[in-house]
């Protein structure tokens, strides 16, 4: 049995977009290209599960 055209690209498709998605570190590689500069204040927000992403920090001070 032959397939389509069409069939084997879509096919070709999902499989592609399935290992893309189980490649690990891809989203962590790149959070930790990010530059650190001597006026910065920088790190990682972990919880059990890992690196978060989107998280805000404010920090606060009254030393100016």
């Amino acid at each position: 049995m032959q397939l389509s055209a069409p069939v084997r690209a879509s096919a070709l498709a999902s499989v592609t977009s399935l290992l893309w998605a189980l490649t690990p570190g891809t989203a962590t590689a790149q959070a930790q290209a990010v530059a650190i500069d001597s006026d910065d204040i920088g790190g990682t927000v972990r919880s059990t599960e890992g690196p978060e992403a989107g998280v805000w920090v404010i920090a606060e001070t009254s030393d100016f």
